[in-house]
């Protein structure tokens, strides 16, 4: 359907997947590129508002030096559907690394330079998969992340996209598109703080973050509080 409106020149947004081969995918693409045409998938992660600044910590020093990451989406699937399309790797191109997972790569794609795979394994005996891990390497510039992505539809997992560096980590959590989870030990005490101000007015980094993150005793900000 994708390739038809683009052949018409037509733009196009698509649900995922665009296709179920890579072959296929590749024909989009190039159609799109020699029309000039927009082709997008509907990725709506890398939009949200704490998006930006996930963005923005794990390219300072604010978190020290990256040490690792890790990103896990899964739930038992309760997901009203009239086809089975989530079961079928004719409509859906695999199981749930394709119909979650790629949400998942699309999202660490918006926040790392690159991504390179390491390993990967599942339990797909010949049908699609249920349960998958997925062993990566992020970049930032000339910097190397290694990094883990869990997706499932057996069972909950906490669902969190968290970056770990040697000075504090921050976290994603999938309930809240807003604000970010910035964990660090000061004085041998957890101060954990909850960082909802991405941007200013004029979209960069509010200046303050610097120091609020730098707090060495005594906060007193009512978004600060020690375990």
């Amino acid at each position: 359907v994708a390739m038809d409106f683009l052949e018409a020149g037509i733009h196009v947004l698509c649900e995922k997947p665009l296709a179920t081969s890579l072959k296929e995918a590749e024909s989009c693409v190039s159609q799109a590129a020699e029309r000039n045409l927009i082709l997008a998938v509907g990725m709506i992660r890398r939009f949200h508002r704490n998006t930006g600044l996930m963005q923005f910590l794990i390219r300072t020093n604010l978190l020290g030096n990256l040490q690792r990451f890790e990103y896990v989406d899964g739930q038992e699937h309760a997901w009203p559907s009239a086809t089975p399309f989530y079961f079928s790797r004719e409509q859906a191109g695999g199981g749930i690394f394709t119909t979650m997972g790629v949400h998942v790569i699309d999202h660490l794609l918006a926040c790392f330079d690159d991504l390179e795979p390491v390993s990967y394994a599942d339990d797909n005996f010949g049908g699609v998969e249920a349960d998958a891990c997925a062993r990566l390497r992020g970049r930032i510039d000339a910097r190397e992340i290694p990094g883990i992505v869990r997706c499932t539809n057996l069972y909950n997992l906490g669902n969190h996209f968290t970056v770990y560096g040697s000075e504090a980590s921050v976290t994603l959590h999938a309930e809240n598109t807003v604000a970010v989870e910035v964990r660090r030990s000061l004085k041998g005490r957890e101060l954990i703080w909850w960082v909802k101000d991405a941007q200013t007015p004029d979209g960069s980094p509010p200046d303050s973050l610097y120091f609020q993150l730098q707090i060495q005793e005594n906060p007193t900000n009512p978004d600060l509080r020690y375990l």
